[in-house]
């Protein structure tokens, strides 16, 4: 059930943020209600899905109108602020509050719309040692949230008002920031409305785009953040340098490759205490097992305006801990280019499903 005092505190939020909007021209508002599952991507996270999440999605969107070329190039998308409320249906789970930065990109007439979000959370009632060991899931209350929706939006349809129905997904977890970190991840169908400030308005047709290229590109980042890999083991530094090349062949897509180096304390401590405390499987872990791992990958960065999505896919060319099986790494984020030259970034480095490392970074692009 809602809480009377959590629904007074996410409308008086959402009644703020509106009123500021009628300040200006150009926004919407949307809210959503959404019914859904919990993907059991782990076999220990099984006895957590207990019912369907459901949940309140509400949006505050501002429309772009053309006057930057990239608005042009993307269909004229909005931007703006999300916020949900998730009931996962398991007390064990609690509920989680998100609220983060999205994109809404237009297709087949302005009907159809491809949602991202990419923020942060709070849940309620994460992992205890003594009150709440069961939460696998949650080892902190502040989480990484992800947001994805596909949606059939109509725009206009009574006065100012519409509505948008379609599927949704949302990804919540610390990156291994704390342990435990299993993550919930869940997907579901939403119904909403919204409402438009200003009068509808046509949009002009794209013009025919010119070819654009640039010369290859060096970069070099640094990205760092904590990693606890064992309950009770403490969060610690890591550091992951990276170098690569990249090549823009259009205003909005360039491809990538490079080599990876993790540095990671946490990892370094996780050898010596499994060597020491048991071996798993069967198998002996020697407590002078190299921590250190390189990776090769290769990505694709999609560029709008100075903000960039990176997606990047790795295989470990030398990874001397090989308990636990990965071979495969990814890597998902966004960039913010200052210049020409300088960026900074936040990504999720995960294996599979699992995350783990949320990295922050600064890079340099020659």
């Amino acid at each position: 059930m809602f809480s009377l005092k959590k629904i007074i505190v996410f409308v008086a939020s959402i009644v703020f943020l509106s009123i500021h909007a009628q300040e200006k021209s150009d926004n919407s508002i949307d809210v959503s209600h959404f019914y859904g599952n919990i993907i059991r991507h782990q076999p220990n996270i099984a006895h957590l899905v207990q019912g369907h999440p459901t949940g309140i999605i509400v949006g505050l969107n501002k429309k772009t109108n053309g006057t930057k070329n990239w608005q042009k190039e993307y269909n004229y998308p909005d931007y703006g602020l999300t916020m949900i409320y998730e009931d996962f249906k398991a007390e064990t789970l609690g509920k989680t509050y998100f609220l983060g930065m999205h994109f809404n990109f237009y297709f087949f007439n302005r009907n159809l719309v491809f949602k991202i979000a990419q923020g942060i959370a709070y849940n309620t009632n994460p992992y205890d040692k003594f009150s709440n060991n069961k939460n696998v899931a949650f080892g902190s209350s502040i989480l990484a949230g992800t947001h994805l929706a596909l949606l059939y939006k109509k725009d206009y349809l009574i006065d100012k008002f519409g509505i948008q129905a379609g599927i949704i997904f949302t990804h919540f977890s610390n990156g291994s920031a704390k342990s435990p970190n299993a993550g919930i991840n869940t997907y579901g169908v939403n119904l909403g409305i919204n409402y438009s400030l200003d009068e509808e308005k046509k949009y002009s047709e794209k013009e025919i785009k010119e070819k654009y290229s640039e010369p290859i590109k060096y970069n070099f980042s640094i990205k760092t953040g904590i990693n606890e890999y064992f309950v009770g083991q403490g969060m610690e530094p890591f550091i992951h340098l990276n170098t690569y090349a990249d090549k823009r062949f259009s205003k909005k897509s360039a491809v990538q490759g490079g080599v990876d180096l993790f540095l990671n304390k946490a990892r370094k401590e996780y050898i010596e205490y499994v060597s020491i405390a048991y071996a798993p499987e069967g198998n002996v872990i020697d407590k002078d097992t190299d921590y250190k791992r390189i990776g090769l990958f290769a990505g694709y960065e999609l560029f709008i305006s100075d903000i960039s999505f990176e997606s990047q896919i790795g295989y470990y060319i030398y990874n001397p801990l090989n308990y636990d099986k990965d071979i495969i790494y990814s890597r998902v984020g966004m960039k913010y280019y200052f210049n020409d030259h300088f960026f900074s970034s936040f990504h999720v480095k995960t294996h599979y499903f699992n995350a783990e490392a949320l990295e922050f970074g600064v890079g340099i692009r020659l």
